[in-house]
């Protein structure tokens, strides 16, 4: 499974596992549980979600606010009509559109 993954994605497998892989041996102080390569950016990840009260997966956070509406059973089509209503566009006439408008969006 993940070989096709990173075939279809045109990612090198090696470097993936290598990323993933989990050591057979203690750290140098001895610990066990000693994660892998992403560990520490899963926790930082993990921590902002957990500030925002997220608790199941999954969830999606967009600009800092969660996405209620979204669904994990969302077709292609479904995610494209949420992106374009939700990312904020110009209309031609210098108006921006969308619901998540930031104040430093530049277009």
């Amino acid at each position: 499974m993940r070989s096709l993954r990173t075939r279809r994605l045109g990612v090198d497998e090696g470097k993936v596992y290598e990323r993933l892989a989990i050591p057979d041996k203690p750290a140098e102080d001895g610990s066990l549980n000693v994660g892998n390569a992403v560990t520490n950016d899963l926790k930082v990840l993990i921590k902002i979600a957990r500030l925002l009260s997220v608790h199941v997966s999954p969830t999606v956070i967009f600009d800092g606010v969660v996405a209620g509406d979204i669904s994990s059973s969302w077709t292609k089509e479904q995610w494209l009509e949420w992106l374009g209503k939700s990312i904020a566009t110009e209309d031609g006439t210098g108006h921006r559109h969308g619901k998540f408008l930031r104040r430093d969006a530049r277009l």
